[in-house]
């Protein structure tokens, strides 16, 4: 980011306070930005630096069905969420093969209406896509309202190799 703390920048400390990190786990960014990591180790040169991700790891039906999350390969879908980082989710579900045809992006927390349900739903057909997608923090708030049965639910879990949970929980 900029260096500038919220709501000028994205951080919420000054990086000076990396001098208390026993681990350091860098999410959004690829593992080889040495610029980064040089910055990083400019305020902690002993702590371990890794870099886990999120990834898609199930797609579930309106239903509650669960189907494989090669299911949505090839698919056209419309995706929305109302989440700090949008961009991150889509990337998500393209990763999981699925074509992004659009997107409606809500601020993080977003109080759904059903009204918002007919943005969407209009979103989805103009866009062309056959599904909407959505995340499970999304549909656990939209899941009282009334909603057409081509939603889907993509499951993002936090994925980190071994050393990092080693190093957190020894």
């Amino acid at each position: 980011g900029n260096g500038k703390l919220l709501p000028s920048g994205r951080l919420r400390e000054p990086l000076t306070e990396l001098k208390r990190a026993d681990v350091i786990a860098v999410t959004k960014s690829p593992r080889e930005d040495m610029g980064l990591i040089r910055e990083i180790r400019r305020y902690n040169t002993h702590a371990p630096i890794f870099f886990p991700d999120h990834r898609a790891v199930s797609v579930s039906l309106r239903s509650g069905e669960k189907k494989p999350l090669a299911w949505v390969h090839g698919m056209n879908v419309f995706c929305f969420c109302g989440l700090a980082d949008p961009g991150s989710f889509r990337n998500t579900v393209a990763g999981a093969g699925a074509r992004v045809t659009g997107m409606r992006a809500y601020p993080d927390h977003h109080p759904y209406t059903q009204q918002d349900i007919a943005v969407i739903m209009n979103d989805c057909r103009m866009s062309g896509a056959e599904w909407v997608v959505t995340t499970e923090k999304d549909m656990a708030k939209i899941r009282n309202l009334d909603l057409p049965e081509n939603f889907l639910i993509i499951g993002i879990a936090f994925t980190a190799d071994q050393p990092f949970f080693d190093s957190i929980f020894a």
